[in-house]
């Protein structure tokens, strides 16, 4: 992972990812997204379906971009953000996100 940049309008929020593939990993097409609610067991968001425009080649990066259905109330708070690779063989979690 790189960098994530947050979004939020009034009812959507988004995170821009930008995920580097490992030299000596498969190439990466993300299959989907979970983004939960710290310290509150339990509580995710519903998250639409990810974009991605082309697998990320080993050694390569590429943005991601993950939105999710939630008004104002349902965005605050800090998340973890969990993305999962089309052949459920990796997972990457950034946790700390916040929105605006």
């Amino acid at each position: 992972m790189l960098g994530v940049t947050a979004y939020r309008s009034a009812s959507r929020m988004a995170l821009a990812v930008e995920l580097r593939n490992p030299e000596d990993s498969p190439p990466w097409m993300t299959e989907g997204a979970t983004l939960a609610l710290e310290g509150k067991k339990g509580v995710t968001l519903k998250v639409l379906p990810v974009w991605q425009d082309v697998s990320i080649a080993p050694g390569g990066a590429q943005f991601v971009l993950v939105e999710a259905e939630a008004i104002a109330q349902e965005a605050r708070g800090t998340f973890t953000l969990r993305v999962r690779d089309a052949g459920r063989t990796g997972t990457v979690a950034i946790g700390g996100v916040t929105f605006p």
